[in-house]
């Protein structure tokens, strides 16, 4: 009697599971219909609320990416366009779509001129690479280590001169 009863309440509810998928494709088909209508504002809210329904697809975000673009919304469209992308990293209307997006981005940021002893320091910084600076750093270390060494370990005041003179130097 049980298996009767669970049989029949499968039968009952498939149907209903079935008209349940039908609303949320509408939903899609529906958003589909307002862009093409150019109700852009429409049509995002539409796949937004399809996104949250169906869950997340690549064609929904591709769709959604669309729609905020025309709506003149660049930083939404691409945040979405990314968001299909990592769904579906091989689809090249989405990438042609994302590259565009961030062709359309318009940077007004204006350089200030370098002071002209920065510029110099970086000229100077720029002259050798980083294992050459490193090289001059350890050699002046030593230097400057020997130098103190005639420092305090000679008797003469001629060497111990020479020894401060390099010392400081090297130091700095």
């Amino acid at each position: 009697m049980k298996k009767i009863l669970s049989y029949i309440i499968i039968f009952i509810m498939l149907p209903i599971a079935a008209t349940a998928n039908e609303g949320n494709a509408a939903t899609k088909e529906a958003g589909d219909k307002a862009y093409e209508q150019k109700l852009y504002t429409e049509a995002v809210n539409i796949y937004t609320s399809a996104i949250d329904t169906e869950g997340a697809t690549p064609q929904l975000y591709y769709n959604l990416g669309n729609a905020y673009f025309r709506s003149n919304e660049l930083g939404k469209a691409i945040l979405n366009y990314e968001r299909a992308l990592k769904l579906a990293p091989t689809d090249r209307d989405t990438k042609a779509n994302l590259e565009f997006a961030y062709s359309r981005i318009k940077d007004d940021v204006t350089t200030q001129p370098e002071i002209f002893f920065i510029a110099w320091i970086n000229a100077f910084i720029n002259i050798m690479g980083i294992d050459a600076w490193a090289t001059v750093a350890v050699s002046a270390f030593i230097l400057a280590l020997i130098g103190a060494i005639m420092l305090f370990l000679s008797k003469r005041n001629g060497v111990r001169k020479l020894g401060l003179t390099v010392a400081l130097i090297c130091s700095i």
